[in-house]
């Protein structure tokens, strides 16, 4: 659907469609031959009136029937109370009406595992494989999570018979997934951190990550570079191992939660085990910015992201700018000499084309660098704003509450929460690198959001409150404000002198024009040799002032 309404655009072909776009094809190829649609899971649409209202548009305006399965807890839009047919048109499903079939399917899943040797010399007995099926109650979701949950490898074959009989299990969704998190929690240190950090970008990144970007997030390990070598193997197939089922890939590789109910447990108190749960949203955007953070200091070459014209050489007229690395000749027709057409409009589409393969060749090359540049300040200042939950209780942290009276509680280094302030010294490494700074800032306005950090600091300079300040943490996190507050004052600088130029062609921030900051040098220059800049090495001429 999303490559049909694309067709004729110049967009890539992983873009998803608008709605708009998605309607009017949708109505078109209904409109050739009599259809009969089935659509389940209703009940997890995102918006579940806009879907149902569309629906009885399009299927009153064409010749098709349709079939819509999904939970009894929705409410039905009143076009849908008018429906006049003679017959019933809604049928309600009990656990009674599918016990057979998720009994079959319980079966046929259990008898291979047997075959396997999974259970050892034990034996299933028939009523074990009937009441298993009548503790499903109904629910398809639960009987293949469970299934999934015996064939983990962490189990013995003791533990798996063990588990048919197992009455908290049966206790419905929430005491599945703690039971899957549980044996989770048992695999190798490294599993363990790669299932949690699935959760965590699944549930709170701020736009979803295709595939390329999830596998290098998952790679990172924040303040160290990223290995070439793969991190996951035969990633995504391996996340529903890795997961036990709880997270699935399509077959176009997109990764997401099995249900909704899972991301709900997951940031609900009723998540038992604190090593998976999200209920902490403050230390999950905390978590998410540190690899962002990370991603930019360490992973992304320090230097322009798109090859720089030698040192002197004029602009175009027209006042923008196109980068060496890519020439408009590329994208130019066998056939537009006869077109007829050579007018601004169609420079500009070529520019536009210009424009979207460098981005893709950013997005092969660095799948992470569009949403680690636009994104880190988000989830810090999500990390900052939110309040710090105590997983047991549900309550704000206490050391929250003991600022109010410090005469009587002090803030002690015993009540730093490692999770909240894993950014600082990722965030410290970050401004140091000025190379990376610049980098950052150069993609931020090459994807058209010129970096703004001016509401960060005071977030930043509130969290002083809930850290020792004679600890480590408390030190570096003054460096940080500082740094911080410095770096504030070159962007402002910049978005008020070279705004239009930097629009045109952020690789200018490489560039000797750009003198913005309270420091003259703040920005580095990289440019070619003066001379013979044909065959001259690129330098870099950079002057680091340490002002702190």
């Amino acid at each position: 659907m999303d490559a049909l309404a694309l067709l004729s655009e110049n967009r890539f072909s992983d873009q998803q469609a608008s709605y708009d776009d998605t309607v009017a094809v949708l109505s078109f190829l209904l409109q050739q031959y009599p259809t009969f649609i089935v659509i389940d899971g209703i009940d997890e649409c995102s918006d579940i009136q806009l879907l149902l209202t569309t629906i009885s548009d399009i299927v009153r305006a064409t010749d098709c029937r349709i079939a819509l399965l999904s939970r009894p807890n929705i409410d039905l839009p009143q076009e849908y109370g008018d429906c006049r047919q003679s017959v019933p048109w809604i049928f309600s499903l009990n656990e009674a009406h599918n016990v057979e079939d998720i009994g079959s399917f319980l079966g046929a899943n259990l008898n291979n595992m047997v075959r396997e040797g999974l259970f050892g010399s034990q034996v299933i007995q028939q009523s074990a494989l009937e009441e298993l099926a009548r503790r499903a109650n109904g629910m398809f979701l639960w009987a293949s999570l469970f299934i999934k949950y015996l064939n983990s490898p962490t189990l013995t074959p003791y533990e798996r018979h063990a588990a048919l009989s197992k009455p908290k299990i049966s206790e419905g969704l929430d005491a599945l997934y703690n039971e899957i998190l549980n044996m989770l929690s048992r695999r190798h240190e490294r599993e363990r951190a790669i299932a949690a950090d699935i959760f965590k970008w699944l549930s709170c990144a701020i736009t979803p990550l295709n595939t390329a970007a999830l596998h290098m997030a998952l790679s990172i390990v924040p303040g160290q570079p990223t290995s070439d070598t793969p991190y996951i193997p035969e990633f995504p197939n391996s996340i529903s191992v890795m997961t036990c089922g709880l997270v699935e890939s399509d077959q176009d590789g997109r990764v997401n939660f099995s249900h909704l109910s899972v991301k709900a447990h997951l940031e609900s108190k009723e998540c038992s085990n604190p090593g998976f749960s999200l209920y902490d949203a403050s230390a999950v955007h905390a978590h998410l910015a540190a690899r962002c953070l990370s991603y930019l200091a360490h992973d992304v070459p320090k230097k322009p992201l798109e090859e720089l014209e030698p040192f002197g050489s004029t602009c175009r007229a027209s006042g923008t700018t196109v980068s060496s690395g890519v020439s408009l000749r590329t994208f130019q027709s066998n056939s537009s000499a006869d077109s007829g057409y050579n007018s601004q409009a169609s420079q500009d589409d070529e520019m536009r084309l210009v424009e979207n393969a460098n981005r893709r060749t950013l997005e092969l090359s660095f799948p992470l660098l569009r949403y680690a540049s636009l994104f880190w300040p988000v989830h810090l200042s999500r990390s900052l704003s939110l309040p710090r939950l105590n997983h047991e209780e549900g309550k704000p942290a206490q050391y929250l509450s003991t600022i109010q009276q410090p005469l009587q509680n002090p803030i002690t280094p015993e009540m730093n929460q490692q999770p909240h302030d894993e950014w600082i010294p990722v965030l410290s490494q970050f401004l140091i690198d000025r190379l990376a700074v610049t980098v950052w800032v150069e993609a931020s306005w090459r994807y058209h959001l010129p970096p703004n950090l001016s509401r960060l600091v005071p977030l930043v300079e509130g969290s002083k409150k809930n850290i020792w300040p004679r600890s480590i943490e408390g030190r570096e996190l003054s460096w940080v404000i500082l740094g911080l507050k410095q770096l504030v004052e070159a962007l402002n600088e910049l978005r008020r002198d070279h705004n239009v130029h930097l629009r045109a062609n952020p690789s200018l921030i490489w560039k000797r024009n750009i003198q913005s900051a309270t420091d003259a040098m703040f920005w580095p220059v990289w440019d070619l040799t003066p001379g013979n800049c044909a065959d001259a090495p690129e330098e870099m001429q950079y002057t680091w002032t340490n002002s702190h």
